[in-house]
């Protein structure tokens, strides 16, 4: 049918989810602090990537992305 097999869902899942926790490391304070931001929003991008592909759109995480920013 065309579409990527669960496998390759999965994995992109996981490099999506750890590229969003990278990028989201803030160089203020030690590495605890940095290495525990990475897990929390490796997390959280594991959130938005679920939902994004429950949605069939990328939507829906942008919405909680924002509200998350928000609150």
């Amino acid at each position: 049918d065309g579409s990527p097999s669960r496998a390759r869902q999965a994995a992109a899942c996981v490099l999506a989810s750890l590229a969003f926790g990278l990028l989201h490391v803030v160089s203020l304070g030690g590495w605890r602090e940095s290495v525990a931001t990475v897990v929390a929003m490796t997390a959280m991008g594991s959130v938005l990537a679920l939902e994004a592909r429950a949605a069939k759109s990328i939507w829906p995480s942008i919405v909680s992305h924002v509200l998350y920013n928000v609150v």
